[in-house]
């Protein structure tokens, strides 16, 4: 009887290592970035999509755009990106964008290009 208890604490400790490891690599979870810290910005009032990467021309004008939709975007890191980062800013641009179809409409994303595409032509 001792020795089944210990296999099955032994194995429970692997599966929960296992989903740890998961849940970080694949999720992003223990990141500062994830589905978890999306909902709590959101409940804090503050909505934005997380970008990466290097500036691109249109940044100014797409962040004019996304106030008008009740967003902002937000550079968090500009050359160091790792899969687990990527994992972790997917997980809470999507979570975002839940609430942004729910404030916005099912075709907020459209409408919202089509304004910074009109915006774009305006200011050249």
């Amino acid at each position: 009887m001792k020795n089944r208890t210990k296999i099955i604490i032994l194995l429970s400790l692997l599966l929960l290592l296992i989903g740890l490891t998961i849940g970080y690599s694949k999720f992003g979870l223990f990141t500062a970035y994830n589905t978890f810290a999306a909902k709590k910005d959101i409940n804090n009032g503050e909505i934005k999509l997380l970008i990466y990467g290097e500036l691109l021309p249109n940044d100014e004008i797409e962040n004019l755009v996304a106030k008008t939709f009740g967003f902002h975007f937000e550079r968090i890191d500009d050359c160091t990106v790792n899969q687990v980062l990527i994992n972790g800013v997917n997980g809470y641009n999507k979570t975002v964008k839940k609430h942004l179809i729910k404030e916005n409409g099912d075709k907020w994303e459209t409408l919202f290009n089509e304004k910074v595409m009109k915006e774009i032509k305006t200011t050249k």
